[in-house]
């Protein structure tokens, strides 16, 4: 079995971007955020700044990364709503559909099913 990775505190977390050259300038405010959120799902986000070595590109901030993680979920969560709308709307219409079609019971009928 593969060697697992020790875990590892906030501050020990912290120190990790900071040794691959992300800044963090307020560490209480990082310290909550790796705790609401996780160091490993954070880390995609910091894919596209990571270089060929393992760091950094210059300039890379906490706050930054963060910022992007909070649209992306905005985004996802938006898209989320507009999808339970549509999909709530075509399940409608496909249970009025069947029921007066094959009758209330219609969905019992396992000749209509392709499956069975």
């Amino acid at each position: 079995m593969a060697q697992l990775k020790p875990p590892t505190t906030y501050n020990q977390q912290i120190e990790k971007l900071r040794s691959r050259g992300c800044q963090v300038a307020d560490v209480s405010f990082c310290t909550k955020i790796l705790s609401q959120i996780n160091y490993y799902r954070l880390s995609a986000y910091f894919l596209p700044f990571k270089k060929l070595d393992g760091n950094y590109l210059p300039g890379t901030d906490f706050n930054d990364i963060f910022q992007i993680y909070e649209f992306d979920r905005e985004l996802r969560n938006l898209l989320f709503a507009a999808i339970e709308e549509v999909e709530i709307y075509l399940r409608a219409q496909f249970a009025y559909f069947h029921a007066h079609k094959y009758g209330a019971a219609g969905y019992l009928n396992t000749q209509l099913s392709p499956y069975v």
